[in-house]
């Protein structure tokens, strides 16, 4: 599969490594939370496509996909119309602090948690579109926000905390190596 990535810079060869890595991580840990029938799903901030293949290779029924930047969802269209030609999805553009939507969910995904300004707004919001046992799963870096405030705010939202699972990323430098710490969370919405 070609890179969907605009950029040549060393920085986003990074940054799109680290994000088909986080992509690649909240999608195995969901695959067991998963339900049998085909379910409704947002993905909130689909970026280019990592995703939302993987979202599409089982589930190729509702598949709505935010995201702020046009290019990013031309991008994603692109991808998903050469390997799922039969796909449903929509596109979706605008910020999701300004989602306005009457559709429920049976399924979130969001990689995309240090794009958003108000995180604490968008995961109440977020627990308000999920139908009655929907799951949502949210993956970050640590750079981003940390596991135990994530765990808060999903609580706080009237979720309850399905999993967890963290692993470690290293970004290989010209001069050192970083790693960098990411988790995923797994709630659903009783009731």
């Amino acid at each position: 599969m070609e890179s969907s990535s605009e950029g040549n810079s060393d920085h986003s060869n990074d940054f799109d490594a680290a994000q088909e890595m986080l992509a690649d991580g909240i999608f195995d840990f969901s695959i067991p939370l998963l339900p049998e029938t085909l379910p409704s799903i947002l993905q909130v901030g689909c970026g280019t496509d990592f995703l939302s293949l993987d979202i599409e290779s089982i589930f190729p029924a509702q598949h709505d996909l935010l995201d702020n930047d046009e290019n990013h969802l031309k991008i994603a269209q692109q991808q998903l119309a050469s390997f799922f030609p039969n796909a449903k999805y929509r596109l979706l553009q605008g910020e999701v602090e300004t989602l306005d939507t009457d559709d429920r969910y049976d399924l979130i995904y969001s990689i995309s948690l240090g794009a958003i300004a108000d995180l604490k707004g968008f995961i109440q919001r977020a627990a308000s579109w999920l139908k009655p046992s929907g799951k949502i799963f949210l993956g970050a870096f640590s750079s981003t926000i940390t596991e135990k405030e994530l765990r808060a705010l999903v609580t706080y939202a009237g979720l309850s905390i399905l999993d967890s699972a963290t692993s470690q990323y290293t970004e290989e430098k010209a001069t050192t190596d970083c790693t960098r710490e990411l988790f995923i969370i797994g709630a659903e919405k009783r009731g």
